[in-house]
């Protein structure tokens, strides 16, 4: 991952504020869903009630709000996934900038510790891999 003139820690504390962020707002959602059972459990005995006493209309209106309250622990179920799916793909990046800065890091020691020249290193493969294409007799065209 590119760091657009980001420095390191930079770049590490916005991944720590996401993924703070991204579980508050997980820790808000699971509130709201647990929230709206309580209201769900309600409304059931209203209705037990209101049946009891006869009064459909109370009945069916407290039934359709029942139906919104299930359709929106839905939403918030859709929500509360698609927020983890975000979780992990920052996971994944964060791991992905890791591993890049690593290979980075390792190509430059390594340059440092064998100082050779690159034409060599190109070369000498492809000379072996054409003299050995040479013993087949392969013909390139």
């Amino acid at each position: 991952m590119l760091s657009l003139g980001n420095s390191k820690k930079a770049l590490k504390a916005q991944f720590r504020k996401n993924d703070r962020e991204i579980k508050k707002e997980i820790r808000g959602l699971a509130k709201d869903l647990k929230a709206n059972e309580q209201k769900i459990n309600q409304a059931k005995k209203d209705i037990r009630k209101q049946a009891e006493d006869g009064n459909t209309d109370k009945v069916r209106n407290v039934a359709k709000r029942i139906v919104r309250l299930q359709k929106h622990n839905d939403q918030i179920h859709k929500m509360t996934g698609n927020l983890e799916d975000l979780q992990m793909q920052m996971a994944e990046m964060k791991t992905m900038n890791a591993m890049s800065d690593a290979m980075r890091n390792m190509t430059k020691v390594s340059w440092k510790i064998l100082p050779v020249n690159f034409d060599m290193v190109i070369k000498k493969p492809t000379l072996i891999f054409h003299s050995q294409l040479k013993l087949f007799d392969f013909n390139f065209r």
